[in-house]
């Protein structure tokens, strides 16, 4: 995490096995979207990893984040609805024929 002003490094987030597809903050939340088809919930202010989201069968590349659901598209074709407060999926939505690669909510 860096501070865009001074380009310093205030803290490194170690959890995913692979690369970062994509990331969402609200406030001190960030939800993070990556290679190896997990949703991990941190908090900003420790650093700390609140929740690992795992269902997605493939890389996640979109996340939507409004601090108490996210919203995750894959190259699974689908979208999951997670809540980072009960740390499980909510909703899977099938139909697409191709990757998610945006979402929008509200």
């Amino acid at each position: 995490v860096w501070d865009y002003n001074t380009g310093e490094c205030h803290r490194v987030l170690t959890g995913h096995k692979s690369h970062v597809n994509c990331l969402n903050f609200s406030g001190s939340k960030l939800v993070t979207g990556g290679g190896d088809g997990i949703v991990h919930a941190w908090d900003l202010d420790t650093g700390e990893l609140k929740g690992t989201l795992s269902g997605h069968t493939d890389e996640v590349l979109s996340l939507r984040y409004d601090g108490v659901v996210a919203m995750s598209g894959s190259f699974d074709s689908t979208i999951r609805i997670w809540s980072t407060r009960a740390m499980k999926c909510l909703r899977t939505l099938h139909g697409h024929r191709n990757w998610v690669t945006g979402l929008q909510f509200d």
